[in-house]
């Protein structure tokens, strides 16, 4: 059993980053995968912003939390603990402004606590989560590339933080899945997809074989 987490970060209920990850979820259950599937969904959640005193008892640590410290904590270690059960991470991601959604800036406000996900040594940040696979289906209403670290667009501004973050807490295997042209016409759209299928095909096939060996 391959234990997958997706977490859907749009805000829109009709969502095409979302619809392709679960394209994805279904092709790798045609494909013999046998998924144990965990959804945490962004928009539902409505994930609060961080204020000071729920940042102090994510960063520093309090030994009597008020109620709302207490909430944000066992909020942030069950978010961390999805982290920790999944084989595979899939994030569906639109870009929103050049970047990512407030939904997911949230998120990632969560789960990027110090002697949790991260810590420092003296080399630096060491990031305390083990690397498994991270799939981000990045949905772009322009043409702003795939995604690809050595080939940057210079709009992308997405895929850079994304991979710098989530490397930062020990998740370095890290894909994009690009989607380009959404909001570009018909033809774009159908080529953005059709290229993002395509990429999909291929992960699913080569995980697929992975863990049948």
């Amino acid at each position: 059993m391959t234990n997958l987490l997706i977490i859907e970060t749009s805000a829109r209920s009709s969502s095409i980053s979302t619809a392709l990850a679960h394209e994805f979820i279904e092709k790798l259950t045609l494909n013999t995968v046998e998924l144990n599937l965990k959804n945490r969904n962004l928009n539902s959640d409505q994930l609060e912003n961080l204020d000071e005193e729920m940042t102090t008892a994510l960063r520093s640590g309090v030994k009597n939390p008020t109620e709302l410290q207490a909430k944000t904590i066992a909020q942030s270690d069950k978010m961390i603990g999805e982290l920790d059960a999944a084989d595979i991470i899939l994030i569906a991601a639109p870009m929103h402004n050049f970047t990512i959604s407030a939904q997911l800036r949230t998120y990632i406000d969560y789960i990027t606590r110090p002697g949790k996900t991260f810590g420092y040594t003296e080399a630096g940040p060491k990031g305390l989560l083990v690397d498994r696979p991270v799939y981000i289906i990045s949905t772009r209403g322009g043409q702003y590339g795939d995604g690809a670290s050595d080939k940057p667009n210079p709009y992308d501004f997405q895929s850079s933080y994304l991979r710098h973050i989530l490397s930062f807490i020990g998740l370095t295997s890290v894909e994009i899945i690009a989607a380009n042209g959404m909001d570009m016409g018909d033809k774009p759209q159908a080529e953005g997809l059709a290229t993002a299928r395509t990429k999909i095909d291929a992960i699913v096939k080569a995980k697929a074989s992975e863990l049948a060996a």
